[in-house]
């Protein structure tokens, strides 16, 4: 009787602080009838203008709700963030700002799972546990490479169906192959394969990349003896800072002049296996088996 004991824990931690500065600026020429839109009025006070002035009559409303749906379009433009102008008539420039912005954001979350499995095998026989998903990797794909006049009607009429493709499963998590020997001392000896598969960031050609890590060996262990098989550490650290060149190096300026950002991200995974012998109660004892000289 194998007891296997699968722990992994997770801890995840993001952070966020600091103060953004505008970094670019664009610089270009503002045409004479932008300079309505640089007076600071409202969509509203832009159709009473017009009405006033004759250049829309005001029953007409299907040319008001053009003149709306224009204006409403026209909001995300440069205009719409902060601008400074110099110069006059048609060498009116503008100078357009970034916003400045301010951030403090903290992300934090922790994972703990445990799997207790018990599995029974025989004398050299393989006991296998897998624990996991099957991820599905499309191998081929089919489609009507000829036109005939079936196809065509079908395609028409919607009743085309494609065949269903070619896709192969592969086995995604922990997979733990053990096989067991049983000495007269009531030792236990393990022949164990450990096979860890996860879905990679990465593909190939539109096919997943999965990374995989890999255990084989074997330990002898005391009946009900636990041993630790297996054991994965992983950690993640990335720091990025954004900002002022120069000014962010400064340590009492950074806050002030840059943004910050960090990232950890730390898993851990321990196999625990404890191994038992399972002795038949009719027949007892193991008997005593003695060899002459």
């Amino acid at each position: 009787m194998l007891d296997i004991q699968v722990f992994e824990v997770g801890h995840s931690y993001a952070r966020n602080i600091g103060l953004h500065i505008p970094s670019e600026f664009k610089l270009f020429n503002i045409p004479a009838g932008a300079l309505a839109a640089l007076g600071g009025l409202s969509i509203q006070d832009l159709i009473n203008q017009l009405v006033s002035s004759g250049g829309i009559n005001q029953a007409g409303n299907e040319a008001i709700a053009a003149l709306l749906a224009q204006l409403q379009s026209q909001q995300g433009s440069i205009f719409s963030q902060p601008v400074a102008t110099f110069g006059g008539g048609i060498t009116l420039m503008g100078l357009s700002l970034d916003q400045l912005r301010a951030s403090l954001s903290l992300n934090e979350s922790s994972v703990r799972t445990l799997d207790h499995i018990t599995l029974r095998a025989s004398q050299d026989k393989e006991a296998t546990l897998k624990i996991g998903s099957r991820y599905p990797i499309l191998n081929a794909s089919f489609a009507p490479i000829f036109n005939s006049k079936a196809i065509s009607q079908v395609l028409q009429n919607n009743s085309f169906t494609a065949p269903f493709p070619s896709i192969n499963y592969e086995d995604l998590g922990l997979t733990v192959k053990a096989k067991p020997a049983i000495h007269g001392t009531s030792d236990i000896t393990l022949q164990l394969e450990l096979q860890f598969r996860t879905l990679g960031t990465a593909s190939l050609n539109g096919v997943p990349v999965i990374s995989n890590r890999e255990y084989k060996g074997g330990i002898a262990l005391k009946e009900g003896e636990p041993a630790v098989v297996a054991g994965m550490v992983t950690r993640d650290d990335q720091k990025s800072l954004s900002g002022l060149p120069a000014f962010s190096r400064i340590p009492g300026l950074r806050l002030l002049t840059a943004e910050n950002s960090k990232q950890e991200e730390d898993s851990e995974l321990l196999i625990v296996i404890t191994p038992y012998v399972v002795r038949d109660r009719d027949r007892g004892e193991t008997p005593e088996i003695w060899l002459g000289k």
